[in-house]
Parts: structure tokens; sequence; C-alpha cells
């Protein structure tokens, strides 16, 4: 897909450390809550299946001063992602399904309590997707990845990649919920190709777009070579079907996207170097050319949001030298991008 929109005026703040010393911290998500504070999340154990079941494998903290400073907070038992649901309550869903022994697919969820800044225990919620491939421990080879969406009349989307039973190369999924997550059932297949090159579909990040659609970006390789390009897919009936899977042209890994108030797409992604790139029109029929935020050690693993009109928060993880998967000093990292 040819990237022809034309550029934007942009300034980009220099970054200041958001994560605490002493442990390693990388991954990194953003949130905004109801009241407009922000959440921060990140892992903070091995980039492993093993590791990442466990509970208590990840970072939490909240800002009241976009993005300045930030108060730790409790963490969920399992590492998931939020949404603010048609109540107000803000649940988070596990990023681990797991697979029981009569069949059925659950994941744990979790409300967050504003007023105490805590956690609620645990519960499951079933998930009804095609089988998918099993791993130990009854973990299942699908993971629900990066977006939750509430729609008007309360329902939720949520993506998931992985693989199902039979497939080697990564898909990505849509499922449904219409109790608030408790249940969820499959609703599509996002994209799927068992030639592509690289591991396939995966990391989707899916937002409401200016034009109405709904819109996924996904990767389909991790190196640091420039080898395996991002998709997109559109679908305009609300997630029933996708289009085609268009060729973006830029490298490489867990994009994120963010609708701004002047009706600006940001598209935030990278590897080797942490990119941000904008769709004018809002909906990413057109791309502007990607600019480097970060060009030092990193997972380009990142979250986006807008904190005032027309100035995004970017945080990133960073580490001192070598790769992040051998370093023990990956810590989070903040800018401001200002979009003229």
């Amino acid at each position: 897909m040819a990237l022809h929109a034309p550029s934007l005026r942009l300034t980009v703040s220099d970054a200041w450390r958001i994560s605490p010393p002493g442990h390693r911290h990388w991954f990194p998500r953003l949130f905004e809550l109801p009241d407009g504070s922000l959440l921060q999340f990140d892992s903070t154990v091995d980039d492993a299946i093993e590791a990442i079941r466990q509970e208590s494998g990840s970072s939490w903290r909240r800002s009241f001063d976009q993005g300045q400073t930030w108060q730790e907070l409790p963490v969920p038992a399992h590492e998931g992602y939020p949404v603010v649901l048609a109540d107000g309550r803000v649940r988070t869903f596990s990023y681990i399904l797991w697979q029981r022994d009569d069949g059925q697919v659950y994941g744990q969820t979790s409300d967050f309590q504003a007023d105490t800044a805590t956690w609620s225990a645990s519960q499951p919620c079933l998930v009804n997707i095609p089988p998918a491939a099993l791993r130990p421990h009854q973990v299942i080879g699908m993971v629900l990845d990066r977006s939750v969406l509430r729609e008007p009349d309360g329902t939720l989307l949520a993506t998931l990649y992985g693989h199902l039973a039979g497939q080697a190369k990564y898909n990505c999924m849509l499922m449904r919920s219409k109790d608030d997550g408790l249940t969820w059932d499959y609703v599509s297949s996002i994209a799927y190709d068992p030639d592509i090159p690289g591991e396939g579909f995966c990391e989707p990040v899916m937002a409401r777009v200016a034009d109405g659609s709904l819109l996924a970006v996904m990767r389909t390789g991790g190196g640091y070579e420039r080898k395996f390009p991002m998709y997109q897919c559109r679908s305009l009936d609300n997630g029933q079907t996708w289009s085609a899977s268009q060729n973006l042209g830029v490298y490489s890994v867990d994009p994120d996207l963010c609708l701004m108030s002047n009706g600006i797409l940001a598209c935030s992604f990278g590897r080797p170097t942490m990119e941000i790139m904008f769709s004018p029109d809002g909906s990413g029929h057109g791309w502007t050319e990607p600019t480097t935020v970060y060009p030092g050690n990193s997972t380009c693993y990142s979250g986006l949001r807008e904190v005032a009109p027309g100035r995004l928060l970017l945080v990133y993880d960073s580490n001192s030298e070598g790769s992040p998967w051998q370093a023990h000093d990956n810590q989070i990292n903040g800018v401001y991008i200002d979009v003229g």
C-alpha cells in the first residue's frame, strides 16, 4: 500500500523515565480511565508463556498529569487488557487463555476499583472460539491481545491471535461479548494466510476510525532486518467480514492506534527503531512516511494516547545496551508528540 499521505508538522519532546528502577519493565501499554487519568502497564517477567501465565507478572501505575508523574498501583492477578464498561467500571481481560478438561476455553477478568486503586479478585470468563492448539498447563495457542472496544450499545469487541488447531502460521480473530465480557463468542477471522512469509498475522490492534469502519493493523514478523512488513485489514460491517490484507511497507511489530480529536489517526510501531506514522484522513486510507522517535535498544513495543488536543503521549521501553531480551535494566519511557 502506498504511503502517499502528505507529511505533518511534528514536535517530539525529550524523553523521561516512567517506570521505577530496580526491576525489568518492558512491553508497555497505555490506557485512559473515565476521569481522564492514565494507566500505564507493562510486563516484568520473561517473554515466555510459562512466565506470563503466572500471577503478578506485570506492573501498573497511574498518572493524573498527562503522564508527567506516576503513582505505582497494585497489580491484577493476570496481565491483560482493560476496557471501560457501559456503567463506568474498568474491567481487564487476561492475555493468556486456558482450556478446561471439558474443552471449554476461558480467561480471567478483574475490575479496577478507582476509589481505592485496587483490583477485584479474578473471575473466569468463557471464550467460545474454534478449537485451538494446546500448550502445556492447559494454556491454549490463542491469546487476547491489545484491543478491547466497547460499542455504543455496550457490546464488547476484542482481538485475538495465535494458532488454531492444525495451523502452522499465526492468525488474527475477532470475538464479541454481550454480557460485559463474561462470555465471548467467535465472530470472524481478521486475517490468515498459511503462505505469507514470516510468522503470520499477529499482534493486532483494532480501532473504530473516522469513516466508521473497523481498522486492524498487524505484525507478520519480528526480526531487526526489516524483512516482514505490517499489514492492515478493514471491516465495513462491524467485524463480520474483513478486506484482503494490505501491505503497509513499514516494519514491524506491535502497532498501536489512536484516533485524535483533530481527526488524524496515529499509529506507533517499530523494530529496529521506534516509529510513528499518521493517517490525515483519520481512517488509514493513506499514511505519512514514518518518523523515528527512538533509535536505540528497544523491543519497540509501545502505547499511544492523546493527552491534550493535538498532543500524544507515546510510551516505549529501552535498555542500556545489547538485546532487550538479554538485558535486565529495561525501563519504560515517555515522550510527547505534538501534531500540527
